[in-house]
Formats: C-alpha cells, sequence, structure tokens
C-alpha cells in the first residue's frame, strides 16, 4: 500500500491516478488490455523475451498475460539452470519518480506471480527500467520477462 500512496503522490495532478486507479492496483484485474498485445514466448534459444502490458497508472496483469506468463513458468522449470531477468518500463507521461515507483511495482507483480507458479526466487532478478522514449504510450507500459540461456 505504501507503493500505491507514493505513486498517487508523485503522479502530475493533470494525470494523477485517481482513488480508484490507485485502488485497482491492490484489487482484482481491470478491464484487460486486448488479448494480442501479450503474445507467447517463442521457444527459447539463446535469449527470449515475453512483453507483459498493463493499462495507465496499473499493476494489474490481465488474463491473456497470466497464462502466457504460466507457459514461461513451465519452460523455466524445464530449464532449471536458465535466468529470467523482469524488466520494468513505464510511459514517459508523469514524474519520474512515479514512473519509477511504477515500473517497480509492475516488475515486482510479475516477479511475485512467477515466484507463485514455482520457478524459484533466486533464478529471478527484477530491473527497473522506467520510462521509454520513442514508443507509444501502450507499448511503453510493459514489463519484459527475458528468459536467458537454454537452461539445458
Amino acid at each position: 500500500m505504501l507503493a500505491v500512496t507514493a505513486l498517487v503522490a508523485c503522479a502530475p495532478t493533470e494525470e494523477a491516478p485517481t482513488a480508484a486507479v490507485a485502488t485497482a492496483l491492490t484489487a482484482a484485474p481491470t478491464v484487460p488490455v486486448a488479448a494480442a498485445a501479450t503474445p507467447a514466448l517463442s521457444a527459447p534459444t539463446g535469449r527470449s523475451a515475453l512483453p507483459v502490458f498493463f493499462s495507465s497508472w496499473s499493476a494489474d496483469i490481465d488474463n491473456p498475460a497470466k497464462e502466457a506468463l504460466r507457459e514461461l513458468a513451465e519452460l523455466a522449470k524445464e530449464r532449471p539452470s536458465a535466468r529470467l531477468r523482469i524488466l520494468g518500463y513505464t510511459s514517459p507521461r508523469g514524474t519520474d519518480e512515479a514512473n519509477s515507483l511504477l515500473a517497480r511495482l509492475r516488475a515486482r507483480v510479475v516477479y511475485d506471480f512467477l515466484v507463485a507458479e514455482g520457478v524459484p526466487a533466486n533464478r529471478l532478478r527484477r530491473v527497473n527500467r522506467g520510462p521509454t522514449a520513442g514508443m507509444g504510450d501502450l507499448e511503453s507500459r510493459r514489463v519484459e520477462v527475458r528468459l536467458d540461456g537454454s537452461g539445458r
């Protein structure tokens, strides 16, 4: 809840999340982003990435993304020496502080989901990347999960 409070406090007034949006950060998922926005991870040879997209000022994982993350968790469990990097991004809208908190929160939500699906925490690494310049708003609001190495 501290992260939600900090996020609300740091957001610019013209784009500040409403109380309903702040509550949604800790409540059930909101209306999901289009299912096509979160593709399944291709067969991992070397390095592969799974993007998970989010609604504006939200850290809720939609159902299609949950399914893709479950598949990734199974793939990771089949490759016990492979590592996963979880990179949190945000849109460039808002303050640097709010974007940093939101990127960190989104990465943490994905991290917690993968741990709950049985991926050992010592194989996961979270990285806060923050705002993504030069990308559209939707493409910027994402977490990328990268499976490094085949692990076999």
